[in-house]
């Protein structure tokens, strides 16, 4: 029986997962589904919708015209002699990055890096946590524990207060621009915390369900053998 319960579980989040798809436009194609994996200097890199367990692909980003998130973000790229709106900009070579420095008088001001139509240094912690609320996925497995745990009551109590307590450590990996993490202590901030009041969310609510299904099963069991009496 729990191993039904675990199957079911498994379903119902991958059926969940068939709208948490990206839309990726690229110059002369037809758009494509597919599920954004990183956004480089050069490239971005995707998988197929349909095939998420096959190859990772990666187109030049001159080659990009705009991606749609599954949560509503919309990023837009442009020819290089023009500034991108919402996406990282590689600075000029030979030049460095006035991100944070004070520039002294007579030097070149180059573009600062953006993220979301903001520079990296105007991001706050409000940015940080709605890019968690779209990107940070990395409570499952710690919520498929808990919600087997649920299903011990008593003694998988220990896995959500583990795992909640432990907070979102891996989700450093999930962050849609990683450069916003390194520079910017207020969105690495408010990203993470987020990311561990999801988690902490997550493996609590599915430890509840493995719970209730436990008590439920039992509670029928009871019922049938009383009716059968």
């Amino acid at each position: 029986m729990k191993r039904l319960f675990l199957i079911l579980y498994f379903l119902s989040q991958g059926a969940s997962s068939l709208f948490a798809q990206d839309t990726l436009f690229l110059k002369g194609q037809p758009p494509q589904l597919v599920r954004i994996l990183a956004i480089k200097v050069g490239e971005v890199e995707f998988k197929r919708f349909d095939y998420q367990d096959g190859p990772v692909f990666s187109s030049p980003r001159s080659d990009v015209e705009k991606i749609h998130y599954a949560g509503g973000l919309k990023d837009y790229f442009q020819s290089p002699d023009k500034p991108e709106t919402g996406m990282a900009q590689p600075a000029a070579k030979d030049s460095v990055s006035n991100i944070g420095k004070e520039i002294p008088p007579g030097n070149t001001v180059v573009e600062a890096e953006t993220w979301n139509g903001k520079r990296l240094d105007q991001l706050g912690a409000g940015d940080g946590e709605l890019d968690a609320m779209q990107f940070y996925r990395g409570y499952k497995l710690a919520s498929a524990a808990s919600f087997v745990g649920g299903t011990n009551l008593i003694f998988g109590l220990p896995i959500p207060v583990i795992t909640s307590l432990a907070g979102a450590n891996n989700a450093y990996k999930y962050a849609p621009n990683p450069r916003v993490l390194q520079v910017n202590p207020a969105y690495s901030k408010g990203f993470s915390r987020r990311a561990n009041k999801m988690k902490a969310r997550k493996v609590w609510a599915n430890y509840a369900y493995g719970a209730g299904t436990t008590v439920a099963f039992f509670t029928l069991l009871v019922l049938a053998i009383a009716g059968a009496l």
